[in-house]
């Protein structure tokens, strides 16, 4: 947890956004996600960055914990809205292979998973978010310009060991190794691990998969009149002007919808 003075001190080092991980509410979701921080210090770091003159804080949580109830993941979103964040991230548990959480490998059930997320739309758009994106909602205006650069499929540079960047036509990586990285540099030298071509028909894949997650959608010229009018039925999608927009209900199937929609 920094001090007020350490937040004024980003506030005037440029920074304007903060994103704090706060993760849960719960000392014992904190303990199952391996968290170091309570959620004392979540509350207080909120509120210190706000003193500081932080006008664009965004909160992360997590929901899919095994055993969890709805309810308890409702109390959650409950605690995140009495700090009046900007934005909120809402993301389901994802057991990544190598990691203690990977290893236990427990989660909630999918259909409980669902049940959660729908929650999540309806208790935050009530309260003025809009769910711009599967996992994110902001107050009008907030939305994050980082992420939605890659939504957009807009390029953007990779800087540091691992970063990965995108010209748009190439999608390219840098090297993890930090000695190496500073090593090609000061060769004047890119530090690039390695690289892949976007071809059209990846781009198309593409931009039908991104935009599926977003509030955006995808333009209907770059669909299939069936498969859309099939999705419109199931009520995972509305058509709004030229646009296929994912319904909350159709978010949950997004990559389903993507695979089904591009050749």
């Amino acid at each position: 947890v920094l001090s007020g003075d350490g937040y004024s001190e980003l506030l005037r080092a440029g920074f304007n956004r903060l994103s704090i991980g706060v993760q849960s509410f719960s000392p014992e979701n904190l303990g199952f996600l391996g968290r170091i921080h309570t959620p004392e210090q979540a509350v207080e770091s909120v509120k210190a960055a706000r003193a500081a003159g932080f006008a664009n804080i965004s909160l992360d949580l997590i929901y899919g914990l095994p055993g969890r109830t709805e309810e308890r993941w409702r109390r959650d979103l409950e605690s995140a809205l009495s700090l009046r964040p900007d934005h909120i991230s809402c993301y389901e548990l994802t057991l990544e292979p190598g990691t203690p959480i990977g290893e236990r490998g427990r989660k909630a059930s999918e259909g409980r998973c669902a049940g959660m997320f729908m929650a999540a739309h309806e208790i935050l758009s009530r309260e003025g978010f809009r769910h711009y994106e599967v996992s994110n909602y902001a107050l009008p205006g907030f939305e994050s310009l980082h992420n939605s650069a890659y939504w957009s499929r807009r390029p953007y540079a990779g800087a540091g060991p691992s970063a990965h960047g995108f010209t748009g036509a190439v999608r390219y990586w840098n090297t993890p190794d930090t000695a190496r990285y500073i090593g090609l540099l000061e060769r004047n030298s890119l530090p690039r691990e390695g690289e892949e071509e976007i071809t059209p028909a990846k781009a198309l894949r593409e931009e039908v998969m991104l935009g599926l997650r977003t509030s955006r959608g995808v333009s209907l010229s770059l669909l299939p009149e069936e498969g859309v009018r099939m999705l419109v039925k199931r009520g995972w999608l509305e058509i709004i002007g030229e646009r296929a927009v994912p319904t909350p209900e159709g978010m949950l199937w997004s990559d389903w919808m993507a695979r089904e929609l591009t050749p």
